[in-house]
């Protein structure tokens, strides 16, 4: 019988991503798999919500190989051990501990926020107008994309009476970036439109940068992406009143 120690690093090996202390998550073939170490469970995800055990699709090959590989999680030994003393067990870290620095602390990161990251903080510190609909949604993009909302990772914003809108916050997005290997830098800025002094109307320009200068009037913004693994960068640009909604 494998070690939960073992499973967790062929499962890395496996390039399976480690959510939380016993979570681990990778997607094959468009479908997501589950690897449960608290739940002693090893299933796929179905929708946004639903999961199928391996008892109940034994075709899945994917399915089938990590039942066999987590034979600790599907049948546990030890039954006479408690729970929350097995739990506190196999969450101690040891001293041939395998997994990188960086990912050791990103997981007692996340395991931070997931204790912060409840309906009542949500209420109380995000937004105070937000259903336990609206709420509910939220946490789950935050679950499944690990965003921090409490360092501006994500927002729950409510208007009134008017449906929230969740937003993924641009430092996410950049800093997701910067993890891909092939990420090789980027340039931004705005459009802005004045008046052209030479000739009548109006004339446009691209800047790096937000500096608006006198006279200068935002109507766009603008974004270029370079990969290591491209030869043309990708290149976006948006006007203002795709984006603004009049409000703060």
């Amino acid at each position: 019988m494998k070690t939960k120690e073992e499973i967790s690093k062929q499962l890395l090996d496996m390039k399976f991503v480690q959510t939380t202390a016993n979570t681990f998550k990778k997607e094959v073939d468009g479908k997501m798999y589950l690897v449960d170490f608290k739940n002693k469970q090893v299933c796929r995800q179905e929708g946004e919500y639903g999961m199928t055990r391996i008892d109940n699709d034994e075709e899945d090959a994917t399915l089938v190989k990590l039942q066999e590989l987590c034979d600790y999680v599907v049948e546990p030994t030890s039954d006479d051990v408690p729970e929350e003393v097995k739990d506190e067990i196999v969450d101690q870290p040891t001293e041939q501990e395998t997994m990188p620095v960086t990912v050791q602390k990103q997981v007692r990161q996340m395991q931070k926020m997931d204790s912060d990251l409840t309906n009542e903080n949500v209420r109380k510190y995000i937004c105070p107008t937000a259903t336990d609909q609206e709420i509910f949604m939220f946490l789950k993009l935050c679950e499944e994309r690990h965003l921090n909302p409490f360092i501006k990772e994500a927002y729950l914003v409510k208007y009134n009476n008017s449906p929230a809108t969740l937003i993924v916050g641009k430092d996410a997005f950049t800093k997701k970036a910067e993890d891909n290997p092939q990420f090789d830098g980027f340039e931004a800025g705005i459009v802005v439109e004045y008046e052209n002094a030479d000739e009548d109307g109006y004339i446009s320009d691209r800047k790096q940068g937000t500096l608006v200068c006198s006279g200068e009037k935002i109507i766009g913004g603008w974004a270029k992406v370079f990969r290591k693994d491209r030869r043309v960068p990708f290149f976006a640009e948006v006007s203002m009143g795709e984006y603004d909604t009049g409000k703060s």
